[in-house]
């Protein structure tokens, strides 16, 4: 029972810990291969499950689509 209570409490407070912004690259990576267009991100982003669950991104451009 206490080893199930720990992995929540690890689900639940883990991505606070994480620093998200080491995937920026990743992110605007896999944002162009679906949209077709340079994203650039130049704020921050933060990931959070408790107390409610949030992801947020700061300072974020599309390119304007070519013509």
């Amino acid at each position: 029972m206490i080893s199930v209570a720990a992995l929540f409490a690890v689900i639940i407070f883990a991505p606070s810990f994480i620093d998200w912004n080491q995937y920026r690259g990743e992110l605007t990576t896999l944002a162009k291969s679906i949209v077709g267009r340079e994203l650039t991100i130049k704020g921050d982003l933060n990931v959070a499950i408790f107390p409610t669950p949030v992801f947020s991104v700061n300072n974020v451009h599309f390119a304007n689509v070519e013509g």
